[in-house]
């Protein structure tokens, strides 16, 4: 997938410029958890056809973290929905991986 490419080149960037101004970062633990995505907006036929199974929602992303040594971890993730239930995703047979 491309996409995942676009991902890892912009963590690249990202990353060094929290390198670049020394930031520190951390997350709590129990804390809110958070994510950036594009907005998308579907039609009422793309939401028949998800519903009704001729199509397939699917979310893709990479989160990039580092552990309390400084070690730098990526994981990529891939979800997918179709159904009438929202609150019920698919893992993906691919693209669940941790470098």
């Amino acid at each position: 997938m491309d996409a995942f490419a676009g991902f890892q080149r912009d963590d690249r960037i990202q990353r060094a410029e929290i390198t670049k101004q020394t930031t520190g970062q951390d997350v709590a633990p129990n804390d809110i958890i958070f994510s950036t995505n594009k907005p998308v907006m579907l039609t009422p036929a793309e939401c028949q056809d998800i519903v009704t199974g001729r199509a397939v929602l699917i979310y893709i992303g990479l989160i990039s973290y580092s552990d309390a040594f400084s070690e730098q971890f990526r994981t990529e993730f891939c979800y997918q929905y179709t159904g009438s239930d929202p609150t019920t995703w698919h893992i993906c047979d691919v693209h669940h991986v941790i470098r």
